[in-house]
């Protein structure tokens, strides 16, 4: 398991894991454990929205476009 003491809503360390609000996102050897400061971080971080690999949208087949236009080069 991965071990995270930053939180990712304030960008402070979380010094204190002992009490601390956590999330573990995953499973086996490559689960993310996440420390927050404070409970209500940990509600903002779970409220969060999913982005995926090509942007803000969702993917369908009606909006799928190349993140990365091509581009020739000489």
């Amino acid at each position: 398991m991965l071990i995270l003491t930053l939180d990712p809503i304030s960008m402070n360390h979380v010094a204190d894991t002992e009490t601390a609000p956590f999330v573990i996102d995953g499973d086996g050897p490559h689960a993310l454990k996440i420390y927050f400061e404070n409970e209500l971080n940990r509600a903002k971080y779970i409220d969060m929205p999913l982005q995926s690999a090509v942007g803000m949208r969702s993917l369908n087949s009606d909006n799928l476009q190349d993140p990365l236009p091509s581009t020739a080069i000489n």
